[in-house]
């Protein structure tokens, strides 16, 4: 199936849906396709009376990548305590889910992630979650980059040679890890830089939590300082806003997770080379995440952060 023929069929089951739905406005909608998405295929539906909603159409062939059932749960949960934009709706028949739509709002890019303000805005939005909520699964780091191994073995694809070169360090932290503890919370478990929405005055929103579940909250953390690549500098003030002082034990996490949330990616990414109708290059990416981690885990830090974890 090409990019074309999915987009249709997405359409088509968005206009169904939007059908089904009773609380939708009155009138014919314009829908828009939202080019923006890696899984998903999403829309702007605008109404007559020029209110719109946002509305995500579940990707071919994703079902093995995304446990839906949590991702309704998160989306519903963090859209009522304002972390995200609320969910209003989900079709029963076709999976499609209809969201607020963010006006005023645009997706964050690598710069935005630098500025302190922002980056306290995100670390705000982790806390209240992450103190506040528990989801229908839980999906820790390591068992998140266990499934695709599953999912990867089922499809007999085969692991890459940077990937099974870092199975060892992935062990090594492991091990310290669990030995020094998880406490498990609702967690966003992505990370993307688009997915952090910027409103006036800086407010932050974050989206799309179909990868969501119970982890260690310093996964969170783990995955912008990967996303935003982060100096050692950024790092130290990233852990003071969010813990409110610094934490040697924190940082040493957090660093450890951002490499291994590159490995877990580079694996999605992998699935998704092989999965996806969306023409782009998953597997490219993959092997850039891989040789990131690579150099991360080759640096001093990473046997530093074993120790101090």
């Amino acid at each position: 199936m090409t990019d074309r023929d999915a987009v249709s069929r997405s359409r088509n089951r968005v206009v169904e849906a939007l059908g089904r739905w009773a609380d939708r406005p009155d009138g014919r909608a314009e829908i828009q396709r939202i080019g923006l998405g890696f899984t998903n295929y999403n829309w702007r539906v605008i109404w007559p009376d020029r209110t719109s909603h946002f509305v995500k159409s579940p990707g071919e062939k994703t079902d093995g990548l995304i446990e839906r059932q949590t991702a309704v749960d998160a989306s519903r949960k963090v859209g009522l305590v304002g972390v995200a934009p609320q969910l209003l709706h989900v079709d029963a028949q076709s999976g499609v889910e209809v969201y607020e739509f963010l006006d005023g709002f645009r997706g964050a890019n690598l710069i935005d992630l630098h500025d302190s303000d922002i980056l306290a805005g995100i670390l705000a939005g982790y806390r209240t979650v992450h103190r506040s909520q528990r989801f229908l699964s839980t999906a820790t780091g390591f068992e998140q980059i266990e499934a695709h191994l599953h999912h990867l073995a089922q499809l007999n694809i085969a692991l890459p040679s940077q990937f099974t070169s870092l199975e060892p360090a992935l062990a090594q932290a492991r091990d310290a890890i669990e030995a020094s503890g998880i406490d498990l919370t609702g967690s966003y478990n992505d990370a993307h830089i688009t997915n952090y929405m910027i409103g006036s005055g800086k407010t932050v929103k974050i989206i799309d939590w179909e990868y969501a579940g119970n982890n260690d909250s310093a996964w969170d953390l783990g995955g912008i300082a990967f996303e935003s690549f982060m100096t050692p500098e950024r790092e130290r003030l990233m852990v003071e806003l969010y813990y409110g002082s610094w934490r040697a034990d924190a940082a040493a996490r957090i660093y450890l997770y951002s490499n291994l949330t590159m490995m877990k990616w580079s694996l999605w990414a992998l699935l998704q080379s092989h999965l996806s109708t969306m023409g782009y290059d998953f597997r490219q990416y993959g092997q850039f995440l891989l040789a990131r981690a690579q150099y991360g885990i080759s640096s001093p830090r990473w046997e530093a952060a074993l120790r101090a974890v």
